[in-house]
């Protein structure tokens, strides 16, 4: 099983950022030439992202391909420790 993000040692993650150099070559292809469209599944409505909000989907799909996620552990105590 491969570790996460948060686990590797500087230069896995250095390798990993790799999945961030592909973002805004990604945005602008869906911003001006195949947009991503996200259909409800309710009524049927489509919708179309844009600007920081493709951005951030785009962000979140690198991550997870790096695999930067949180446990909920980690999660739990960030949280008790903003409210303290």
């Amino acid at each position: 099983m491969e570790k996460r993000f948060q686990e590797c040692g500087f230069f896995g993650k250095l390798f990993r950022y790799r999945f961030y150099l592909t973002i805004p070559f990604r945005w602008l292809y869906h911003m001006y030439i195949k947009p991503i469209e996200i259909i409800d599944d309710e009524n049927g409505s489509v919708f179309i992202p844009r600007y920081r909000m493709l951005l951030s989907i785009l962000k979140g799909k690198a991550q997870s391909k790096m695999k930067w996620y949180w446990t909920s552990e980690e999660v739990f105590e960030k949280i008790r420790n903003k409210y303290k």
